[in-house]
């Protein structure tokens, strides 16, 4: 038996070398030994608190994802995609340039295949970087939407609360410009309250969406909106003063000359025009107009409002006449002579009698639809041709330019 076994040994030997390396080329044909390299691996965040717990939030700029080599059978690599592994980074491990190395391992039901396959790369490098979270108390901004019902323009408003905390990265915080809710007034006639979300707004109005990282103190906020009646009132402007001699005050030149208001039906039942009172057109020495820029929302009485704010500033422009010069022509018969001497009688001879007169154009207009009148003091006259100088009934404000002479003969009897 032994002499059996011993017999050609060497021979023996290097067919059970054989064989094994038959089988080997046999095994790695049928299902060889290969690399595969899987991307795309979610990573599961441990310790994140060590982070969001100091007030700070992160944001992965590379590495979201991680990725494997492997290297095993054909048969079970072939099998194997991103489900099969899992990946986690520890944030508490976070190196001083805020990166960490998210590790991959099989997954629990693929644990089986460990002893099988090598990891080659089992490691990726997740970067991020932090922010702080800051906070800013910020006042609610109303804003309304709809038309109420004819008649009517909301008044007042009284929210729950005026002003709201914002919390939010610091980069995003600085682009919040505003916190508004929006009240929609669709016919409304009468008191109501309403419950909205605020919102977010950038200075160019862009919303800003809430995120994990984005909190707001108050996510409804109450509104009482009190609707108020509309009612047109005229406008009425005084002056103070005097324009300088020869000057005058024609009138007030201002548009609109009446405005829409709104208030509670007390408020605006003893209205009957809204008067600017005081003293915000002085004319006094004026030689030329008089413009004056006024609020009239100063002006308003207790609880009632401008309907449209815009119309707030009225230009107002007092009207200043200067003097002009007109020739008159009178006719002899205007003239009343008086003081005649006793036992004579006057004639005027003089054929074209014309008086240049200064003052304001509406002046001397009124006084050419009136008619001009005048008279002839005789009470130094003497037989003959006498020059008396005319004296004309003038409106204030006008005076004559230059004296005129009339010629008046003066004959004895009669």
């Amino acid at each position: 038996m032994r002499k059996l076994l011993t017999n050609n040994i060497g021979i023996k030997l290097l067919s059970i070398v054989f064989a094994v390396i038959l089988w080997l080329v046999v095994v790695n044909i049928d299902d060889p030994s290969v690399t595969k390299t899987i991307t795309g691996i979610p990573i599961t965040i441990l310790n994140e608190d060590s982070i969001t717990a100091h007030d700070y939030v992160y944001t992965v700029t590379s590495g979201e994802t991680a990725t494997v080599r492997v290297k095993g059978p054909r048969s079970i690599l072939d099998n194997l995609d991103k489900t099969d592994f899992t990946a986690t980074a520890d944030f508490s491990e976070m190196s001083i340039t805020n990166s960490v190395y998210a590790t991959v391992e099989l997954t629990d039901e693929n644990a089986k295949y460990s002893s099988k396959i090598e990891f080659l790369r089992n490691s990726s490098v997740m970067s991020i970087q932090l922010e702080s979270i800051q906070t800013k108390e910020m006042n609610v901004t109303v804003t309304y939407s709809g038309n109420p019902e004819e008649g009517f323009a909301v008044g007042t408003q009284e929210l729950s609360v005026p002003s709201v905390v914002v919390s939010a990265p610091e980069s995003i915080l600085k682009t919040i410009s505003s916190v508004e809710i929006n009240i929609d007034t669709t016919g409304k006639n009468a008191e109501f309250t309403t419950y909205e979300e605020p919102v977010l707004k950038t200075a160019d109005g862009v919303t800003i969406d809430y995120s994990d990282n984005v909190t707001i103190s108050s996510s409804r906020i109450s509104a009482k909106v009190i609707m108020h009646r509309i009612k047109e009132v005229p406008l009425v402007f005084q002056t103070v003063g005097t324009p300088a001699e020869g000057y005058a005050f024609l009138e007030l030149d201002y548009e609109p000359t009446s405005v829409s208001v709104h208030g509670l039906q007390e408020s605006l039942d003893g209205l009957a025009s809204l008067v600017i009172s005081g003293t915000p057109i002085n004319i006094e020495g004026a030689r030329e107009n008089v413009t004056v820029q006024i609020d009239i929302s100063q002006y308003l009485p207790a609880g009632v409002m401008l309907q449209d704010e815009n119309q707030k500033m009225i230009n107002v422009t007092a009207v200043i006449q200067g003097p002009v010069s007109q020739i008159f022509t009178l006719d002899p018969s205007a003239i009343t002579l008086q003081n005649t001497p006793a036992g004579y009688t006057a004639k005027i001879t003089t054929s074209s009698i014309q008086a240049s007169l200064q003052g304001t154009a509406t002046t001397l207009d009124q006084l050419s639809k009136s008619g001009l009148t005048g008279y002839l003091d005789l009470s130094a006259a003497k037989a003959g041709a006498n020059e008396v100088n005319l004296k004309l009934n003038l409106p204030a404000g006008v005076t004559m330019e230059k004296a005129v002479d009339i010629t008046v003969e003066l004959t004895q009897g009669g």
